[in-house]
């Protein structure tokens, strides 16, 4: 829980330092590709099949649609209740917090990752940069910290 507390303080550092927040689309379009970044990197990684993914739907997290489904992958935006009823069926799904700052200039999202249950496997550090001409939101850079598996 210190780390969490770290990291929105850190988080809304990064937010007054690198710029304006932007509208809610926007910010629709750098979580929904942060996803994607992740969902990337993590299938790299890791041999887990993340053919559904359990978004943590929690008090820091903003009041933004995501889509559906990402390339193969079914996002389901929860609770953890929800999840836990959702776990009931398949104790594999995979679950992610993710706490982010979406700026006008550079964004950063931390995804926590747990399976199966609830065991902490790893967090990934996402960086997105914001490119006003073409409107869209360009990788940064991706680190994995505390990976369990490898």
């Amino acid at each position: 829980m210190d780390k969490l507390i770290a990291l929105v303080a850190a988080l809304l550092f990064f937010h007054s330092t690198f710029g304006q927040s932007v509208s809610r689309a926007e910010e629709e379009k750098a979580y929904t590709q942060a996803i994607k970044e992740f969902l990337m990197a993590a299938g790299k990684r890791d041999s887990k099949v993340l053919d559904t993914l359990l978004v943590g739907k929690h008090s820091d997290f903003p009041e933004i649609r995501l889509p559906s489904k990402i390339g193969n992958t079914t996002l389901l935006l929860c609770t953890t209740a929800d999840a836990d009823n959702i776990r009931k069926r398949n104790k594999q799904l995979v679950f992610v917090n993710i706490v982010g700052i979406v700026t006008n200039e550079q964004s950063k999202f931390l995804f926590v990752t747990f399976y199966p249950g609830y065991v902490h496997q790893y967090d990934c550090n996402i960086e997105l940069t914001y490119n006003s001409t073409s409107r869209t939101f360009q990788l940064g850079y991706v680190n994995f910290v505390n990976y369990m598996n490898k």
